[in-house]
């Protein structure tokens, strides 16, 4: 009788496993970055990236099973003039996507195996730059990284810099040549190539005891930088925003009213 009900088990749960179809779950509700495309939505999530049709609401999701994706999230979207979707990963490298076809970029040929890709941003040329762990999830192995069609460049053998800068952050074009890293604890101008300046605690506004978090180049060519401080023996922070013209700096207390 117990080999009977056996048997009996294994062909209903055979049955039952053919008839059914699979369902996927994808944590879609962490939102990493969005992007605009005429009436579609591109939005870079912790389960992969989804197309929205704006009008019509109707989407669909890219996934590793369905894609040429890798890993998880995709954690930040960027647009080409010419509709090339460029992609951070959140733990697989770079990805591009023209619509049909997908690239994936992960072991490149500067010898560097990329890993999580964020601040990913579009030159002048439509050129993708990002900053990525490199070789290892590190917080502390953070690069810059740009491709130029062709290749990709590995920065870091040309910012060499103090160490008390600590790690890179993020970063703003100024021009098609010229840009701005922001590090913790500083900030660097840089040309692709060489080192052109460097601003810290002791040559700007900057306080020794805060961290930049973010960084801006307005239309009239400003530097905004966004800086916190924490407060001793709390989970506070206190919050200012520097502006920087090329000469003089102005200082504005995030914590003031309207901010």
């Amino acid at each position: 009788m117990q080999n009977k009900i056996t048997y009996l088990f294994l062909f209903l749960s055979v049955n039952l496993f053919a008839q059914s179809s699979w369902v996927n779950y994808a944590n879609d509700h962490n939102i990493y970055d969005l992007a605009i495309e005429n009436d579609q939505l591109w939005v870079g999530t912790q389960g992969g990236l989804i197309q929205i049709d704006i009008q019509t609401g109707e989407k669909e999701i890219y996934q590793a099973w369905n894609s040429g994706l890798r890993g998880t999230g995709i954690k930040e979207v960027e647009i080409a003039a010419n509709g090339m979707k460029w992609l951070g990963g959140e733990n697989a490298g770079l990805f591009s996507f023209d619509g049909n076809n997908w690239e994936h970029y992960y072991e490149i040929n500067t010898g560097d195996t990329l890993v999580e890709v964020v601040d990913l941003q579009l030159d002048l040329n439509d050129n993708p730059w990002f900053i990525s762990n490199i070789n290892d999830n590190c917080v502390g192995c953070k690069k810059l990284i740009s491709y130029n069609g062709s290749e990709f460049i590995n920065h870091s053998n040309f910012l060499i810099i103090e160490p008390s800068l600590e790690r890179m952050v993020d970063f703003a074009f100024i021009d098609t040549v010229e840009m701005w890293i922001a590090y913790r604890k500083g900030i660097v101008k840089y040309n692709g190539a060489e080192v052109m300046e460097i601003l810290d605690a002791s040559t700007s506004p900057i306080n020794p005891d805060e961290s930049i978090d973010q960084i801006e180049i307005d239309r009239q060519g400003n530097l905004w930088l966004t800086c916190s401080t924490k407060i001793s023996g709390t989970f506070t922070y206190t919050y200012r925003i520097l502006k920087y013209d090329g000469l003089n700096w102005s200082i504005e207390d995030a914590d003031a009213p309207g901010f």
